[in-house]
């Protein structure tokens, strides 16, 4: 068996030939933590009106089917990882999502991810901001003296600026980040809350009802609806943008001990399981608890029908820190890209004298030694990239000032192509066809990689030989490049 389809199988099994980021130290149950934090944000509070608008039968299968097909494209993206870690890379991980678009449909394939990726995150921060907004907005007119009430305009600004834009630069948005971890872990206790309320409080609805006899069908805003393919198709965005979390798979699991294709996918396959029953406790449950009443956000339903007033308030206010919560997840994919954009400007702002001495001095060898941004430099371009992205996100919630439109829109163009169509067409061009198949750089990267181990073969062989040992041709080399390349992701998938 070849060192490539060993280095494979090794990977799938567990015991993974990929070398973990430095400094990272997120074991696997953190980085579930952290996705489940990514994907269960905003979007759990439109599912209650996805729902209504599909019935519940319907609903149902429907939402499962979103998971499963986004746990399909997200293991598919997993696994394209570690084939492009293992022969491209030299087993350093891919840790971002635009890395991998990059190494497998070059830089055509990462300029459209980055630029989905970007319309994607500034989608999200302007929901986030609605919601917060939406939130706020009584605490503001019951503190604030009667003719000082603001309006819409000055409560986003102040929740965006005020409460959004700190968190995000205080929390930070690496991967790794303990903090991160901590405050996932407590927006996680508080969606879990919110799912067990509401799943209590259709039940009583649904109970009640039941026992008021006729009265309960012959009034249509009570009712439940099973099946509604009217409204399926109007609705579906939001089921496919709930789910979707791929831009930050990749640079969370990349920072988990110990790290490979099994503890990732693990990972991946826990998060989901867990927010599809998330999902359905708080979907079921705010349609039945509201039935024909229910807002496209579920969060304005509590008006203090649910817990009574201060109960209500206190829900609401929870559930707000859960979106402040999401706010550095979102920012992750960007300030990721922003490091990635300084790394690549570099050699063209320091002489390349200088980035070679400083790698001698720091006793780096190999390819990708100057892939390190020095903490300072990152924390830098992570606040501008909060300042600039919530600043974008503020000035486009003033005109788009629905939490289902915006989601929805997201959902049907950005969230399709982030989680299904390049995940697809990147696993097939690392999977396919051998390293040939690679775009530029990571084509040859491969071919050198695969022509050292058949040197180091040959060169076995040559030892244990008593005739004298013949040099393959460079056809040859490819040849055998080709073949190790198609072992190791044979062995991968």
């Amino acid at each position: 068996m070849s060192r490539n389809a060993e280095d494979a199988r090794l990977s799938f099994d567990g015991v993974s030939p990929i070398k973990p980021l430095a400094g990272s130290s997120v074991t696997p149950r953190e980085a579930a933590i952290n996705l489940a934090n990514c994907i269960m944000g905003a979007g759990a509070l439109s599912l209650p009106s996805f729902f209504k608008s599909t019935g519940a039968v319907l609903g149902v299968a429907l939402l499962l089917a979103s998971c499963a097909w986004t746990w399909f494209s997200a293991v598919m993206m997993v696994k394209a990882a570690d084939v492009v870690s293992i022969r491209v890379l030299d087993g350093r991980p891919v840790s971002s999502y635009e890395e991998l678009m990059d190494l497998t449909l070059g830089r055509n394939g990462k300029r459209l991810s980055a630029v989905g990726i970007l319309l994607l995150q500034i989608g999200c921060l302007v929901g986030y901001a609605n919601i917060l907004a939406d939130v706020a907005s009584p605490f503001a007119i019951s503190v604030l003296p009667p003719g000082l009430e603001p309006n819409r305009g000055a409560v986003l600004a102040a929740v965006t600026l005020g409460a959004m834009l700190p968190v995000g630069v205080a929390v930070g948005g690496d991967g790794g980040s303990a903090g991160l971890a901590a405050v996932s872990k407590a927006s996680i206790v508080i969606v879990g809350a919110f799912a067990l309320i509401l799943s209590a409080t259709g039940a009583a609805k649904t109970a009640e009802l039941a026992g008021t006899g006729s009265h309960a069908v012959t009034n249509e805003m009570d009712a439940v609806t099973m099946v509604r393919l009217d409204g399926t198709m109007s609705v579906l965005p939001l089921a496919i943008f709930a789910f979707g979390a791929h831009p930050a798979i990749l640079p969370v699991t990349s920072a988990m001990r110990p790290s490979g294709l099994k503890p990732s996918v693990s990972a991946v396959t826990d998060v989901l399981r867990l927010c599809a029953v998330g999902y359905l406790m708080i979907g079921l449950g705010g349609y039945a608890s509201f039935r024909a009443r229910v807002a496209g956000n579920v969060l304005r339903n509590m008006d203090g029908t649910v817990l009574g007033s201060f109960g209500s308030k206190a829900l609401k206010s929870g559930y707000g820190l859960v979106i402040l919560a999401s706010v550095p997840t979102i920012l992750l994919p960007l300030q990721k890209s922003a490091r990635d954009a300084y790394l690549a400007l570099l050699p063209y702002v320091v002489p390349p004298a200088e980035t070679t001495r400083a790698s001698e001095v720091r006793g780096d060898d190999g390819p990708n030694t100057l892939e390190r941004v020095p903490p300072e430099i990152a924390s830098r371009l992570a606040t501008v990239v909060a300042v600039a992205s919530l600043s974008c996100a503020l000035y486009l919630s003033l005109y788009v000032p629905n939490v289902a439109f915006a989601f929805g829109l997201t959902g049907s163009t950005c969230s399709f192509l982030i989680a299904f169509v390049l995940p697809a067409a990147s696993f097939l061009s690392a999977t396919a066809a051998g390293a040939r198949r690679l775009p530029g750089a990571a084509r040859k990267r491969s071919l050198e990689l695969a022509r050292r181990d058949a040197k180091s073969r040959r060169g076995a062989r040559a030892d244990e030989s008593v005739y004298p040992y013949k040099k393959a041709s460079s056809a040859d080399e490819a040849s055998a490049a080709d073949e190790a390349f198609a072992a190791a992701a044979s062995g991968s998938s």
